[in-house]
């Protein structure tokens, strides 16, 4: 029921940018750590690695069944949020029932995570026809998609240094 509400409501805008983003040519075994990013129009601006002030954190995202590839996008203001922008992309195999990615090389600031399972190998969000979404989705701090997708607000975490883990479930 929920699901229905959330597709019916927000059609599916809050996902459409880890949608078109396009999958890494082979996703990465699920014991590596690299994060294997896509091309993106516009990235949240990296630093450089000697640069002073270049953060990392990790992201874990819960799958419910270890099958397929899941798809990440990081973004770093409440425009791009809101316009579906890709922002920085990742992609990783959904083999095990935990996905980590290690995000390095990010200058500190404000950051959200839009992230779907594609289960079926298609390389987007499968819907049925009402729009409501086959496969699992989630936000940055579990942000609820209640009557639309969660603000940039209610998703948005800050990097400031190292060490700082970002939990997702995917459902």
């Amino acid at each position: 029921m929920t699901r229905l509400l959330i597709a019916s409501v927000l059609g599916l805008a809050a996902l459409s940018a880890c949608e078109t983003m396009a999958p890494d040519a082979e996703p990465a075994p699920s014991g590596e750590e690299q994060p294997a990013e896509t091309d993106a129009p516009r990235q949240p601006e990296t630093a450089a690695d000697d640069a002073p002030g270049a953060a990392s954190f990790t992201l874990r995202l819960a799958v419910a069944e270890p099958e397929g590839t899941v798809y990440v996008s990081l973004i770093d203001n409440e425009a791009d949020w809101d316009s579906d922008a890709e922002g920085r992309g990742f992609t990783r195999d959904a083999s095990s029932g935990t996905v980590t990615i290690e995000i390095e090389d990010v200058r500190p600031g404000t950051y959200a995570v839009k992230a779907f399972q594609d289960t079926d190998g298609n390389g987007e969000l499968s819907t049925n026809a009402l729009g409501i979404p086959n496969e699992p989705y989630g936000f940055s701090n579990n942000a609820p998609a209640r009557f639309g997708p969660p603000g940039f607000g209610a998703a948005s975490f800050t990097v400031d240094g190292e060490g700082m883990t970002q939990e997702i479930t995917l459902d």
